[in-house]
C-alpha cells in the first residue's frame, strides 16, 4: 500500500509543509470561505488539491507569505487611489524579495499568473477602460513584466501600453516609469506608500496644468524665430538674400522643408553641434571663422539642439511624437478624472482576490464547511525538573517495556531455515533423502524484515484531563509518564520513529521523529493542561510530522477524555487521511473518540492508560 501518495496531495500537508518552509504559520478553512493573511498568519480555504492545481496553491501560500514576511500592515493606506497603487506596488516589492531570499518559489508565484490569465480573471485594457484602470493596470502589467519577469504578462503590457499613451501625456508617461523604476529599490511598505503618493502628486500636478492648443505650423515657426534673438535674425535675413559672402546655401526653405532636412542631417547636424560646443560660442570666435562659416555653424547648432530634444522625447516617450510634448485637452482632463475617481469603488479588481473567490468555487463537497487548522506547531516549554521527576517514575515501566519490545523484535528477525534444492551448504540430517530422490538437501536462511514504522502519539491536554474520574490521579500524569516510558522503550528499538504532540491551549511538539532526548526535550512531556479539545486541528498537524517520515507504516495514536471541539472536521480528517495513516484511539474513561477512530480502546480506570498503550506498541513493532 501506498502511504506517501495521499498525504502529499492533501492540502493541509502540502500548506503545513510549504508554511515550515517559509517559517510562517498557515491555517486550512478556520476562516469558512477566506484566504488571506492577517500578518502573522496564512489562511487558505479547505479545496481539494485534487479539484484545483496544486501548483496555485502552492504560489498563493508564496505570495502570502511574502506578506507575512515583508510588509508590515501598520502602514496607513489612505482608502482609494492611494491604497490600490499601494497594494500594486507593494505586490511587486515583495514578491521580488521573496523570490531574492528563496529563489525556488519564482516558478511558484508565476504560475499564479498563468493560471489568472488563462482563467480569464485578469482585466484586459482596452480603448472603453476608465482612465484610473488603464493607469493601474498599466503600472500593474509593467513591474511583472519588466521587473519581475513574467514572461504571461509581457503580452498583457503589450496591449495596455498603446490605450495609456494615447490616454496619458508623454511628461506623465515619462515621470510615471521613473517612479515604477524605483520600486526595484525599495525596502519597506512605507516607502510602497510613499510612491504611491508621488503618483499621485503626479496626476495632480498634470490635472492643474492650462490646457494649450497646439500652434499652428506658421506660427511656431514664428515663435521659434522670435526666441533665437539677434541670432536667428541675422540668419533670417542670410536666408532671404540666398547666398552667403563665399557663395554657400542658407537654409531659406519654407519650414516644412526645414523639418525634412532636419530628418534627413540628423548625424551632420548633432556632429557640427558637437563641435560647436567644442570651440566655444560661433559668434565670439568669428576671428578664426570665415562669416559664412560662422552662418552654418550658427544653423548647426540650432539643428543640433533641436535633434538633441528629439532623441531625449523619444527615449523617455517610448516614440511619442514632439506633438505630445503639449498634452492635449484631452490627456489633461485623463488625469484629473482619475483623481476625481478616487473612492473605494473605483479602479481595478484585484486579480489575487480573483483567485481566492475561485479557490472558495472549487472547494470539494465534501470539504465545504469544514473548518481545520494547520498552524506551525510552537515547541512545548520545557520544565527539566520536572521532566526529570516524571522520567525517574517512567523508569521501571519503560525498562520492562523496551525489554518486552526488543524480544519481540528480535524474535521477528530470527532467521528461519527451510531446506531447497540448491545451495552452497549441505545439511547432513537430509543427506539420506538423496536415496529417495528428494534432492531438498541445502540449507538456506529466511532473513525476516524488522519494524519499519512511525509512531506519532497525539495527546489531549484540555483542562479536563487534570481532573480525577475518581478522585484519586488525574489522567494527564498517567499520560505524561507513559508517553515518557513509550518514547524512552522506543529509543533502543531500530526502526520505529516516535513523534509526540499535545492540544489544549495550543497545537504544541513535544518529540519530534529522529529528535535525541536530551534533558531539555525530556522537559517538555510536563504538559500542561488547559483549553479545549482541538482534535481534528492535532490530526493535520500529526499528519504533517508523519509526512515527514520516509517509514511504509504511520500510525497515529490519539488518546483523548472527551469529545472534540469540531465533530465535522474530526470525521473529515479521519476520512482524508485514513488511507495513509493507521489511526488507533485510546479514550480514558469516555468512549466519545470511538465514534470516529474505529480501532478505538476505552479504559475506565486510568491505571489500565499504560497496559493499553503499551500493547498497541507491541503490535506496532510485531507487524509485518
Amino acid at each position: 500500500m501506498q502511504h506517501t501518495n495521499p498525504l502529499s496531495a492533501s492540502l493541509p500537508i502540502v500548506a503545513a509543509a510549504y508554511g515550515r518552509k517559509l517559517d510562517v504559520s498557515v491555517m486550512v478553512g478556520s476562516d469558512p470561505g477566506a484566504a488571506y493573511t492577517d500578518g502573522n498568519t496564512i489562511v487558505v480555504p479547505n479545496v481539494s488539491t485534487e479539484d484545483f492545481p496544486e501548483s496555485v496553491i502552492w504560489g498563493f501560500l508564496a505570495h502570502e507569505a511574502a506578506h507575512v514576511r515583508y510588509t508590515d500592515f501598520s502602514v496607513r493606506r489612505t482608502p482609494g487611489l492611494h491604497a490600490s497603487l499601494t497594494n500594486v506596488l507593494e505586490d511587486a516589492r515583495i514578491e521580488r524579495q521573496l523570490v531574492v531570499e528563496y529563489p525556488g518559489v519564482s516558478g511558484d508565484l508565476d504560475a499564479i499568473w498563468d493560471y489568472l490569465i488563462d482563467e480569464e480573471l485578469v482585466g484586459r485594457v482596452t480603448s472603453k477602460t476608465p482612465e484610473i484602470g488603464v493607469l493601474q493596470m498599466y503600472s500593474l502589467f509593467w513591474l511583472r513584466a519588466l521587473q519581475l519577469g513574467q514572461a504571461c504578462v509581457v503580452p498583457l503590457l503589450d496591449e495596455a501600453t498603446p490605450v495609456f499613451e494615447a490616454t496619458f501625456s508623454e511628461g506623465l508617461q515619462n515621470d510615471l516609469h521613473d517612479i515604477l523604476r524605483k520600486v526595484e529599490h525599495i525596502n519597506s511598505t512605507l516607502e510602497a506608500s510613499m510612491l504611491a503618493y508621488d503618483i499621485i502628486d503626479l496626476l495632480q500636478n498634470e490635472a492643474d496644468k492650462e490646457p494649450q492648443e497646439p500652434s499652428p505650423p506658421d506660427q511656431q515657426d514664428d515663435d521659434e524665430q522670435e526666441q533665437c534673438g539677434d541670432d536667428a535674425s541675422q540668419d533670417e535675413s542670410a536666408g532671404n538674400s540666398g547666398d552667403s559672402e563665399d557663395g554657400s546655401s542658407t537654409d531659406s526653405a519654407p519650414p516644412s522643408d526645414d523639418s525634412a532636412d532636419d530628418e534627413n542631417e540628423d548625424d551632420t547636424d548633432s556632429s557640427t553641434s558637437e563641435n560647436t560646443s567644442d570651440s566655444g560660442d560661433g559668434d565670439t570666435d568669428s576671428g578664426s571663422a570665415t562669416s559664412s562659416d560662422t552662418s552654418d555653424t550658427s544653423d548647426d547648432a540650432s539643428d543640433g539642439e533641436a535633434s538633441s530634444d528629439s532623441s531625449e522625447g523619444s527615449v523617455k516617450g517610448a516614440g511619442a511624437s514632439n506633438a505630445q510634448d503639449t498634452p492635449t485637452p484631452s490627456q489633461l482632463d485623463a488625469a484629473a478624472k482619475v483623481l476625481a475617481d478616487d473612492n473605494d469603488a473605483a479602479g481595478i479588481a484585484d486579480p489575487v482576490n480573483a483567485l481566492r473567490e475561485q479557490m472558495q468555487a472549487e472547494q470539494a463537497p465534501h470539504l465545504a464547511g469544514v473548518q481545520v487548522e494547520v498552524p506551525t506547531a510552537q515547541d512545548a516549554l520545557s520544565n527539566p525538573v520536572r521532566g526529570r521527576a516524571i522520567e525517574e517514575n517512567a523508569k521501571a515501566v519503560s525498562v520492562a517495556l523496551r525489554q518486552q519490545l526488543m524480544g519481540l523484535v528480535q524474535a521477528q528477525q530470527r532467521s528461519g531455515r527451510r531446506t531447497a534444492r540448491r545451495g552452497k551448504r549441505i545439511d547432513a540430517r537430509r543427506v539420506h533423502r538423496v536415496l529417495q530422490g528428494d534432492t531438498r538437501v541445502f540449507t538456506q536462511r529466511d532473513d525476516a524484515t524488522g519494524p519499519n514504522a512511525a509512531v506519532q502519539l497525539v495527546v489531549d491536554t484540555s483542562g479536563s484531563m487534570q481532573v480525577s474520574p475518581n478522585g484519586l490521579v488525574a489522567p494527564i500524569n498517567v499520560v505524561r509518564e507513559a508517553a515518557m516510558a513509550l518514547a524512552l522503550a522506543f529509543d533502543s528499538i531500530h526502526g520505529v520513529s516516535l513523534g509526540v504532540s499535545s492540544f489544549g491551549c495550543h497545537i504544541e511538539s513535544v518529540l519530534s521523529h529522529k529528535e535525541a532526548l536530551t534533558q531539555e526535550v525530556k522537559g517538555r512531556f510536563a504538559m500542561p493542561c488547559g483549553g479545549t479539545t482541538a482534535m481534528a486541528e492535532a490530526m493535520w498537524h500529526g499528519a504533517t510530522e508523519l509526512a515527514q517520515c520516509r517509514a511504509p507504516r504511520k500510525v497515529m495514536i490519539v488518546l483523548s477524555d472527551g469529545a472534540p471541539n469540531s465533530p465535522s472536521a474530526t470525521t473529515d480528517a479521519v476520512h482524508s487521511l485514513s488511507d495513509g495513516i493507521e489511526f488507533v484511539g485510546i479514550g480514558i474513561c469516555d468512549s466519545a473518540i470511538a465514534s470516529y477512530i474505529e480501532n478505538t480502546t476505552v479504559i475506565h480506570d486510568v491505571s489500565d492508560l499504560k497496559a493499553a498503550l503499551f500493547a498497541i506498541a507491541k503490535e506496532i513493532v510485531t507487524a509485518a
